[in-house]
């Protein structure tokens, strides 16, 4: 039974990682993550976390400017739209556009590549196999992890001369591949004091 738990638990932990998003982006620049599953003729089918819940929606075209892909290929889906994101050259606006879609590009890229793999297990192991005070020494690898900012290995960079040379795209990517870290260390830590008292509770009751 103990080691049911354990098993269960850490296959949950490891299924976060491995899938790719795409990110949409709509008229009002709301931005989402999600998964494009099919394109119809007035709207998309799209797939989304929401919590614990696997989210299947329908979405009209009319209310998304553009869906940015996991391999970097962007999509318009009206004419206003790729009028307002792509603005004619030698413009302010063109300059801030391209601005705004390169950071747009580290974000996606680090959704796609970064693999918060080293915080996971640091975090997750502390808590876990330390029969005492794992869960407050989890708890502190966790918070030190965190301070430490993101430095990406080349491996997770799509492009690392761009990464290495454009401040703008690195800075999209490394807010959020900071953003995957943080959540990993939270989940890692959860599923280890969960752990950690799913023990205690089996071995206090087999007394």
């Amino acid at each position: 039974m103990k080691h049911l738990i354990i098993s269960f638990l850490l296959l949950a932990a490891v299924t976060q990682y491995g899938r790719g998003q795409d990110l949409l982006v709509a008229m009002d620049s709301t931005r989402q993550s999600v998964r494009v599953l099919e394109i119809r003729p007035k709207s998309l089918l799209i797939q989304y976390v929401e919590g614990q819940d696997t989210v299947v929606a329908e979405i009209d075209k009319a209310n998304i400017a553009f869906v940015l892909y996991e391999d970097s290929m962007q999509q318009f889906f009206s004419l206003e739209a790729s009028q307002a994101y792509v603005p004619e050259a030698n413009s302010d606006s063109a300059s801030q556009a391209a601005t705004d879609m390169l950071y747009l590009k580290g974000q996606i890229d680090a959704e796609n590549n970064y693999r918060p793999t080293g915080p996971f297990w640091g975090t997750l192991g502390t808590t876990l196999f330390y029969p005492i005070g794992g869960i407050a020494t989890g708890l502190i690898t966790g918070s030190i992890i965190l301070a430490v900012p993101v430095k990406p290995p080349y491996k997770y960079l799509p492009d690392p001369d761009l990464y290495a040379t454009n401040r703008v795209y690195a800075a999209g990517y490394d807010k959020q591949a900071q953003k995957k870290k943080t959540q990993s260390v939270i989940k890692a830590f959860l599923i280890g004091a969960a752990t950690q008292t799913a023990l205690l509770v089996l071995i206090v009751s087999s007394f």
